[in-house]
């Protein structure tokens, strides 16, 4: 039985030590290692780059706003979302990030399994507009063995 499953490219590393990551391990990344990222977007006021609490749920990002905030603007749908996490271990100078470009447009909460955990904001009010980044592009960089 042949395997469905893409073959895992070689690492690609720079000379200047910057590691392009896979696309599964940006996925990985996604789904298991950190609940706040960082949604970056042209708004009615502006640029903006805003914090959020997250959840990386069947491919895509979901977060939670309030109806009255900037990031609200994203429920009516915006094409070009970009969308990051990342990790700077300081000491020791290594690090990753992972960078989602793609398209937002609001969902029912209803209409997706957010379980086990839902993005849960550390914001208080209400927060019931739920966004949902879809991907079209998922790339990231892992800094190795940098001090000398």
């Amino acid at each position: 039985m042949r395997s469905t499953r893409p073959p895992v490219k070689p690492v690609q590393r720079s000379s200047s030590g910057v590691e392009l990551m896979s696309p599964e391990d940006c996925v990985t990344l996604l789904a298991g290692t950190t609940t706040v990222g960082r949604v970056a977007f042209q708004s009615a006021s502006g640029q903006q780059l805003l914090p959020v609490n997250f959840v990386f749920r069947e491919g895509c990002v979901y977060f939670r706003t309030s109806p009255d905030s900037t990031l609200a603007e994203l429920a009516a749908g915006c094409a070009d979302v970009a969308f990051e996490i990342d990790y700077p271990d300081r000491l020791t100078q290594h690090g990753w990030s992972v960078l989602v470009k793609g398209k937002t447009h609001e969902v029912a909460v209803a209409d997706v399994d957010l379980s086990p955990r839902a993005p849960r904001p550390w914001v208080p009010g209400t927060r019931d507009v739920l966004i949902e980044l879809t991907p079209e592009q998922i790339t990231g960089r892992r800094i190795r063995n940098i001090i000398t």
